[in-house]
């Protein structure tokens, strides 16, 4: 029964803290310790764990972001293996017992995590949070009927991210430390950068069960439009793949800097639509270094050098030009 330390970094989570440490005290595995750390909140979430001080190790700290919350409750950790939950997040029942499970069974592992299911104000929303492609390699490496795989898998881990939350993560402190931690410079895929580099060092274990409900809410960190999360997600894998590129195989960088080139593309898409111009022709003339032949690309790039009121007049004799066809589209009154 090794001793595992679950860290929470707590950021103006009043509404929602009560729910995700009930999901830790229903826990079958019974030794845990946790650790919230308040990275910062002004919204009584200390007030809020008053009543849990007696199961807790509460720390405050000024607003740092989530990655120097997660390194702070690992750093208090006494915990041979850590578990991260979000504080607004859930974990079912049998979570932290079949993770251990897995740890033991395959003791060089320096990760486990699981599938989940995510969830807003409204139910259920999506039944599982693994990508395609892992669901693939899950496939090809089940075929013992076992609830626990094993295996290396930093490949699958660089077209995305195949872990959606830190919540359904168990790892070895020792590997946190090993490899240095969370990048506290990285505010947004700061979970990804860090199992990129253990993927890279240790095998990583997988529990073939939906062990964990992700909350869907429109002030998570990474917001609550599709459009914007989508490009924030982006920047971030931008970053985390730039970052660890010389860890890459050489067979596989082609791959990456082909990925590289689709995130640029659309990062800086969104960048001009937002008006900001220089920030996009910097992530078009990179997408263009990976891709000289990406037309689109090239006609945006000499955009962003218009004057931005020349452009919103562009945009808005589009707008006219194209509810002009859809008027003229459409059949006339008892027509077919």
């Amino acid at each position: 029964m090794p001793l595992v330390s679950v860290v929470i970094p707590a950021y103006n989570c009043a509404a929602f803290i009560h729910d995700t440490l009930d999901s830790v005290y229903q826990q079958t595995y019974e030794n845990l310790e946790i650790i919230v750390v308040d990275d910062g909140s002004h919204d009584g979430t200390k007030a809020a764990l008053s009543p849990h001080m007696n199961k807790i190790r509460y720390f405050y700290q000024e607003n740092k972001g989530t990655a120097a919350a997660r390194n702070a409750g690992v750093e208090r950790a006494e915990g041979e293996f850590i578990a991260f939950l979000d504080n607004d997040d859930l974990w079912f029942p049998e979570k932290i017992e079949l993770q251990v499970k897995a740890m033991l069974k395959y003791p060089e592992s320096g990760l486990v995590f699981t599938d989940g299911m995510s969830f807003d104000e409204s139910g259920p929303l999506k039944k599982s949070l693994l990508p395609v492609h892992f669901k693939e390699w899950v496939d090809r490496h089940a075929d013992n009927g076992s609830i626990f795989l094993t295996g290396r898998i930093f490949d699958e881990f660089l077209p995305a991210n195949i872990i959606c939350s830190a919540t359904s993560v168990l790892v070895k402190k020792k590997c946190i430390l090993d490899v240095g931690g969370f990048d506290e410079n990285i505010t947004i895929s700061d979970d990804y950068d860090l199992y990129l580099r253990i993927a890279h060092r240790y095998p990583i274990s997988f529990v073939r069960k939906r062990l964990y409900k992700w909350r869907f809410r429109e002030s998570n960190q990474s917001g609550s439009d599709n459009d914007i999360r989508m490009f924030r997600w982006r920047k971030g894998n931008i970053k985390v793949l730039e970052k660890n590129r010389n860890i890459i195989p050489e067979e596989m960088k082609y791959h990456v800097d082909k990925r590289l080139t689709e995130l640029y593309w659309k990062c800086g898409w969104y960048h001009f639509h937002s008006d900001q111009f220089e920030d996009s022709r910097d992530l078009l003339i990179k997408c263009l270094r990976g891709n000289w032949g990406h037309a689109r690309a090239v006609y945006y790039l000499l955009a962003t050098f218009i004057p931005l009121g020349l452009v919103k007049r562009f945009r808005s004799l589009k707008r006219r030009i194209k509810r002009k066809d859809r008027r003229q589209s459409k059949p006339a009154s008892g027509t077919y």
